[in-house]
């Protein structure tokens, strides 16, 4: 058999495993020589990363065994925790013939002589835990048979075909090692999940073992109709958790998510999983009753996101003790840099919290800067490219206007930089794959909005996995999607938006946090008080005839180091000379580097130490990374290239420590918050109301949030509870004040 042919039947076997759904492929190997020792996992974007993925294979499999994980995961970790729905059943049947097995297997698998693993394909996809409990079945079943009882977990790794086993008993006999062949690939042989339901369920098993989901029996459900008048006026959206109740699905509908968002309404609105599990039976949007499946799964579904929402308690409770360490020694810092140019200018303009300013001052200079600055380190190159949103309560908080201040600059110096504020992943890339070498710049000014629809739309799916990977300025980043391939060079993408802040935390869950998508992020959080308002009235003078030195600098920077010339590139013994981009070399004075590296140990090690360490550490690496660019920026704010390159020194590590010193506790605010429910998200606006205005009386407190006595009651003993705040009384009056 042909190399070539070898390879399209691999892509045909995981194509029919895997499907068309987005995952993680998990590929393990071990050398032939080395064994267990050698042990190692790899990870692909599967079907994005499919040709990488079988060349990966090729290489390896000359001395290396290679195998796959049966299910596809969400993170590059193989965890049950993290693997996805699945349409397949495995087993490892080892001795036993896989033609006396029933159902029969439509894949099936030699690994050595006389040892066989089989795969069926499902008719739709169920939970990892129910594939597994499938697949367990098999195993006892077939175990007088020969079938192999430990290869049923989610985690079971099988041979790829046509590789070789490479055991070390095949390198006695003489190093004559078998090649695991494919004996039978059948499509089109879905099997109905009821199949699988009707294999007896093993008894004699270990009780670690054990799969058996207690159902509620009917007595003791509660009342839907109950249920709902209870819960309704705690729902976020009733309207839309009655669609779901009761209204059937588009042809088009996506019912997974449909059922996974009313899942989720119940439990943010303080349902248990009894009443969520009442209430979900009965809706129109009930995918497990459509199909036939067994109610089990369902009630599997909603034990799942009864987890999830423990585990985001657990996050929010235990991050209340979690700080942003201290970084910055203002002694240190006398250096009067752009950015405070900014913000007096932006002051006089607007009545904007000033540190919404100072994060637009950097992006501002992030736009028009990064695509002629680098910086590089041990770990490979950085672009001062950041990603940067501005939170707030309301319209008062000016975060739409500061915003457009800076595009506005920013379009007058290069207008073509901006990319659509909407768009797919395709309409992305391709406008990216027009600008190599330059900055693309994204806005947006209601990122919540944005937010939910690449959770929810399907031809936005992917949106923030794309963006994490061109945040980190790919030197070559390809990529294929309907069937058309666009190779990008250096793209510098940037993000900028604005939002308020309790619905951007609604749109997102923790996933956002430990993919590393948020912590991508400056977050700036103000609001601006009634009183600071400033009245409608002329322009000033300075905007209206271009005399304004923020403007004039800003010009003046991107005139200095935005400049093409010719670069000659090697490679195959030919030499071209091509046009691109002069790039400045940023260089750190060795005092730099020293402060740098003091600052990055301390929020290492705090976040490492934090109970929150998967949430925090990610968080705190990239503030760090965040607060090295903004030193390049600042740096080339305040010199001109000597040769293509400027010094960065230790004033401007410590003015950029400075801003992250500030804003890094937005961050942690935001790991803290998304994904909360509607009640403890109304729990947290009481408390920042209460630190704005320390020492309000009950009464303006109940008018100013709108609340009823029961519910500022509640309210205020949670807080006083959690050490938040204290209760004074003067005379007869009732004031709140704020401790943290």
């Amino acid at each position: 058999m042909q190399k070539s042919s070898i390879k399209d039947i691999r892509y045909e076997f995981f194509d029919l495993v895997f499907g068309d759904e987005d995952g993680l492929i998990c590929i393990a190997t071990s050398h032939k020589i080395r064994g267990r020792d050698s042990f190692k996992r790899f990870f692909f974007e599967w079907p994005r990363e499919s040709a990488n993925m079988l060349a990966f294979i090729e290489q390896k499999e000359k001395h290396h065994n290679v195998w796959f994980a049966v299910t596809m995961f969400d993170r590059r970790e193989a965890k049950k925790e993290y693997a996805r729905p699945t349409r397949i059943v495995w087993a490892d049947l080892d001795s036993c013939d896989p033609e006396t097995v029933d159902p029969p297997p439509p894949i099936i698998m030699v690994s050595s002589p006389g040892r066989y693993q089989a795969l069926w394909t499902l008719d739709g996809y169920v939970d990892p835990q129910i594939a597994e409990d499938y697949s367990r079945r098999i195993a006892y079943k077939y175990h007088d048979n020969g079938a192999d009882v430990s290869g049923w977990d989610i985690g079971q790794l099988l041979r790829v075909p046509f590789t070789r086993n490479f055991k070390a008993e095949y390198q006695e006999a003489g190093d004559v090692y078998p090649t695991v062949e494919l004996t039978r690939i059948l499509t089109g042989m879905e099997a109905p999940v009821e199949i699988f339901e009707g294999v007896e369920k093993p008894t004699d098993v270990p009780e670690a073992v054990k799969f058996d989901v207690d159902m509620p029996a009917d007595d003791i459900l509660p009342d839907v109709p109950e249920t709902i008048r209870k819960y309704i006026g705690l729902m976020e959206d009733a309207p839309a958790f009655m669609s779901r109740m009761e209204d059937d699905p588009d042809d088009e509908a996506d019912w997974s998510s449909l059922m996974w968002n009313l899942i989720n309404m119940c439990f943010e609105c303080g349902m248990d999983e009894l009443e969520t599990f009442a209430c979900c039976r009965v809706s129109k949007v009930n995918k497990y009753r459509r199909d036939n499946r067994p109610e089990r799964h369902l009630w599997l579904e909603v034990l799942k996101v009864k987890q999830r929402f423990q585990r985001i308690a657990e996050y929010q409770h235990e991050a209340v003790s979690f700080t942003m360490p201290g970084i910055y020694d203002e002694a240190e810092d006398d250096n009067f840099t752009y950015i405070d140019m900014y913000r007096e200018w932006g002051m006089k303009r607007t009545d904007a919290p000033p540190q919404y300013h100072d994060l637009f001052a950097f992006m501002l200079l992030s736009a028009i800067l990064s695509a002629n600055l680098k910086l590089e380190t041990t770990y490979g190159t950085v672009r001062p490219n950041l990603w940067g949103m501005v939170l707030g309560e309301s319209t008062l908080a000016r975060k739409t206007t500061s915003m457009r201040m800076c595009e506005e600059v920013i379009a007058n110096i290069d207008v073509d930089i901006f990319a659509a504020s909407e768009g797919s992943v395709e309409g992305i890339i391709s406008f990216l794959a027009n600008r190599p070498h330059q900055v693309s710049l994204m806005t947006r000014d209601e990122l919540a909005g944005y937010f939910n629809q690449i959770s929810r739309k399907d031809y936005l799916q992917g949106t923030k996995e794309l963006f994490a990977q061109l945040y980190d300025v790919p030197r070559i980043f390809r990529r294929t999607l309907k069937k058309q391939t666009y190779t990008v060079e250096e793209p510098i993408f940037m993000v900028m938006g604005a939002g308020i802040r309790d619905e951007v935390y609604h749109s997102l869950d923790e996933s956002a946090i430990t993919s590393g998508f948020l912590p991508r992020f400056l977050i700036v959080c103000g609001d601006t008080k009634l009183e600071a308002v400033k009245p409608l009235g002329p322009p000033l003078q300075e905007i209206q005839d271009g005399s304004n030195p923020v403007i004039a600098h800003a010009q003046h920077l991107y005139n200095t180091y935005h400049r093409n010339g010719q670069v000659k590139l090697t490679g195959g013994g030919t030499e071209v000379t091509v046009d691109r981009p002069i790039v400045v070399d940023v260089q750190l004075t060795p005092e730099a580097w020293t402060e740098f590296s003091r600052i990055d140990a301390i929020m290492r090690e705090s976040s490492y130490h934090s109970a929150l360490s998967h949430v925090m550490l990610p968080t705190m690496q990239r503030l760090s990374m965040s607060l090295l660019k903004m030193a390049m920026l600042i740096a080339a704010s305040r010199s001109e290239p000597d040769e293509d390159v400027i010094s960065a020194e230790k004033r401007d590590i410590v003015s950029a420590a400075k801003y992250v010193q500030d804003w890094g506790q937005y961050s942690i605010e935001a790991c803290m918050n998304v994904g909360k429910g509607l009640n403890e998200r109304s729990l947290s606006k009481a408390h920042r109301y209460i630190k704005r205005h320390s020492g309000v009386s009950r009464g303006q407190f109940m008018r100013d949030n709108h609340l009823m006595k029961r519910e500022a009651d509640d309210y205020i003993q949670t807080l006083i509870e959690r050490g938040h705040i204290r209760i004074d009384r003067i005379g007869k009056a009732t004031h709140y004040i704020a401790i943290d």
